[in-house]
């Protein structure tokens, strides 16, 4: 089916609007917070706070969807959408969707506990005798 322009620059400019706004604020925050780390784990820390708020924003749901603003409402009426008749309605566990939401989920957790640099036990070692002389 041929797509509708205006549903489309209009589902764009969602995007974009929201992306300006959240990321805008996001990064004026980390740059302020940058400035009250001293270590390299405390920046790794801040950037890993940065990288989760960054993904956690990103414009994945219904709102800005060309189907849901296709028929006028970020509301949930699946059943007469195209996109959900051929890939799965999206709050379907096995839809194309839900799949997303799960690797987007995933991608959280692995920042949230994995990325933050954990000092490293030989770095420890020499604040110590660094601090003991």
């Amino acid at each position: 089916m041929k797509i509708d322009k205006r549903v489309a620059l209009e589902t764009i400019d969602n995007i974009i609007c929201v992306m300006n706004y959240r990321h805008t604020q996001t990064l004026d925050v980390f740059k302020k917070h940058i400035n009250t780390v001293d270590t390299e784990e405390g920046f790794m820390q801040c950037k890993a706070e940065l990288l989760l708020d960054l993904v956690d924003n990103l414009p994945i749901s219904n709102d800005y969807c060309y189907f849901c603003v296709k028929r006028g409402s970020a509301s949930l009426g699946c059943d007469s959408c195209r996109y959900g008749k051929a890939n799965g309605v999206c709050m379907v566990p096995s839809s194309r969707f839900q799949k997303i939401l799960d690797v987007w989920d995933k991608l959280k957790m692995v920042i949230k506990y994995e990325y933050p640099m954990q000092p490293i036990e030989e770095d420890i070692d020499h604040d110590i005798q660094t601090a003991r002389k």
